[in-house]
């Protein structure tokens, strides 16, 4: 399979050096409580006397240099089975990762979980080929609703 630099596209088998000694988990658990934990650089802290209830007048453009910046993580977990099945892709930087020249301003990112459903290679096939797809695609990024729809279509033929 092709590998894409800056692409994670793995599956958890693939990053755990030895899943077959692992024995499945005989008690897991029901749920799992998330926290949401904000950097303090995202944190605002404002007085009551800092906001004005009255409307001012803009002078002035307003542009902004700001671009954000996104970074993603995965977790996987395996469950009962003795294998792995699902697959994941994280792409961060999804036009500059699949070569895109003409890419438009702003980020860009593909995200994708593909459950195996009884065997990994449906699920691998379509973490490989899906974004390749998606990309490939003459009007990316104009009408994305419609390329993501035949992406999915050309995936499952």
């Amino acid at each position: 399979m092709e590998e894409i630099e800056g692409v994670n596209c793995c599956s958890e088998s693939e990053s755990r050096s030895s899943s077959e000694t692992r024995p499945p988990n005989p008690n897991p658990p029901s749920y799992r409580q998330c926290k949401l934990v904000r950097h303090a650089s995202l944190q605002m802290k404002t007085k009551l006397s800092d906001v004005s209830a009255e409307p001012g007048h803009v002078t002035e453009d307003c542009q902004s240099d700001f671009f954000p910046t996104l970074r993603s993580g995965a977790c996987a977990d395996i469950g009962f089975r003795s294998n792995m099945e699902d697959v994941y892709v994280c792409a961060d930087n999804f036009m500059v990762d699949y070569g895109l020249k003409n890419h438009i301003d702003g980020p860009s990112a593909f995200y994708g979980v593909f459950d195996g459903h009884g065997g990994k290679h449906a699920a691998d096939f379509a973490c490989h080929h899906l974004p390749k797809f998606i990309v490939d695609d003459e009007d990316f990024p104009r009408d994305i609703e419609r390329i993501v729809a035949s992406a999915f279509l050309q995936t499952d033929n």
